[in-house]
C-alpha cells in the first residue's frame, strides 16, 4: 500500500507540470486547500483538516491522479491455451 505522503506529492507534482486538470467546482478547490500537514516527532508526515471540514474529496482527488500514472513496468498476464 502506497503512503499518504507519496499519493499527496504525486498530485501536487502533476498539478505543478500542468498535467492534471480540474473543472471549476468551489468546493472541490476549497477542500484541496483546506489540507494540511505536519512533521511529527519521528519524522513522518501527518495529514489533517480543520475540525468542521472534511478531506474526502481531496483523497478521491489525489487516489484517482495516482492511479492514473503510468507503472514502471507493465503488467504481464500469461495467456494460458487450452
Amino acid at each position: 500500500m502506497q503512503s499518504k505522503q507519496e499519493i499527496a506529492n504525486y498530485l501536487k507534482e502533476q498539478m505543478q507540470l500542468k498535467t492534471f486538470a480540474l473543472p471549476y467546482d468551489p468546493d472541490v478547490i476549497a477542500e484541496l486547500n483546506l489540507e494540511k500537514f505536519e512533521l511529527t516527532k519521528d519524522g513522518s508526515i501527518k495529514f489533517y483538516h480543520e475540525e468542521g471540514t472534511h478531506d474526502d474529496r481531496f483523497w478521491s482527488v489525489a487516489l484517482a491522479v495516482y492511479a492514473s500514472r503510468e507503472s514502471e513496468k507493465p503488467a504481464f498476464i500469461p495467456i494460458r491455451k487450452r
